[in-house]
């Protein structure tokens, strides 16, 4: 989210903290979400998915309200050590 609004300086922190703390995506690119006990990955510009344009046209519209109603990326650091 921060690179697509150019807040480079938080995308380093993000990928500083990740280092430190040894994590590491398999898949560049992508991001996993839990949705009823299941985990689910998502790559880049993916449209391999069945359904893929009603997804994408969903996050649209999701992406849309979220601006809409003012809404900044923000990420709140928590206890990382």
């Amino acid at each position: 989210m921060y690179a697509e609004v150019n807040r480079w300086g938080e995308v380093a922190k993000i990928r500083a903290a990740m280092k430190n703390l040894g994590v590491e995506k398999k898949c560049p690119g992508s991001s996993w979400i839990e949705m009823e006990r299941k985990i689910h990955q998502f790559a880049a510009s993916d449209k391999s998915h069945p359904a893929s344009n009603e997804i994408y046209l969903l996050l649209a519209e999701l992406d849309g309200k979220l601006k809409l109603a003012g809404y900044v990326p923000e990420l709140i650091w928590g206890d990382l050590g």
